[in-house]
């Protein structure tokens, strides 16, 4: 999904499973679980906005144990 711009503002559900490298159904079994990152519905689809995306990513960053 694009703003008026052209910049992209979220992603559907199968961009979010490529970009995770992980399938489209691993994605909805997270989510089915209250795991993955948060997403709206918007009009019948599912979205990620692309900042929520990065956020979540963040959180999910671990540092190595020296």
């Amino acid at each position: 999904m694009n703003n008026c711009t052209g910049s992209r503002v979220a992603y559907s559900p199968v961009e979010v499973a490529k970009m995770l490298g992980v399938s489209h159904d691993t994605l909805h079994r997270w989510w089915k679980r209250g795991e993955g990152p948060p997403r709206l519905k918007v009009g019948g689809r599912v979205l990620v906005p692309k900042q929520v995306l990065e956020e979540w990513l963040k959180e999910q960053a671990t540092l190595p144990t020296p």
